[in-house]
């Protein structure tokens, strides 16, 4: 019961992985925008199953971008996910555009995604998780890096403000940020 394999393909839609014999439902799919195809087969020991899976785009979203605006991956500290693997992910289900926004790195997925060959697939935005010491988390994009520091840079907001001064923006944005309008 349950899922035995997930996989995504390369650019040419292929992936190849092993199973133990028995039989199983193969599903395939792209996201939102694609239709989903179910196939049985049955595996047995040293024999390979071949399924010609065939999709179709079931949703015109002509005009429209889709994103996902905080993206970790293995740049940030809570995430193991390697740059390779999250391109696969976001190619495969369909989003356009990633925003990496690891926690204090400037992370672009441009290059991962030319190598990989999903470039008419996918597109990346530089951003970061950027934590204040005063004001909490926030997401910034788009980002520059900068390969003179690794990974790709961070942004520097670790200076709090002197105890009874205003962060230098506005008293109104100091009073929003602090949570009193």
């Amino acid at each position: 019961f349950g899922y035995a394999h997930i996989e995504y393909t390369d650019s040419a839609g292929v992936a190849a992985f092993d199973l133990e014999p028995g039989s199983y439902q193969v599903a395939v799919s792209r996201g939102l925008e694609y239709s989903l195809f179910e196939q049985p087969i049955e595996v047995a020991a040293g024999t390979p199953v071949q399924v010609a899976a065939q999709i179709a785009r079931v949703v015109d979203t002509g005009g429209f971008v889709s994103s996902d605006y905080h993206v970790h991956g293995i740049n940030s500290a809570d995430s193991r996910v390697p740059h390779g693997d999250r391109v696969k992910q976001f190619a495969g289900e369909g989003v356009d555009n990633i925003i990496m926004t690891d926690h204090h790195a400037h992370t672009d997925l441009t290059p991962a995604i030319a190598t990989l060959g999903f470039t008419p697939f996918v597109r990346a935005t530089v951003g970061e998780e950027i934590t204040t010491w005063d004001y909490g988390h926030f997401n910034a994009y788009p980002l520059l890096t900068d390969d003179t520091r690794a990974p790709g840079g961070s942004t520097d907001w670790a200076i709090a403000a002197p105890a009874g001064r205003d962060s230098g923006l506005s008293p109104e944005l100091d009073r929003r940020l602090l949570g009193l309008l």
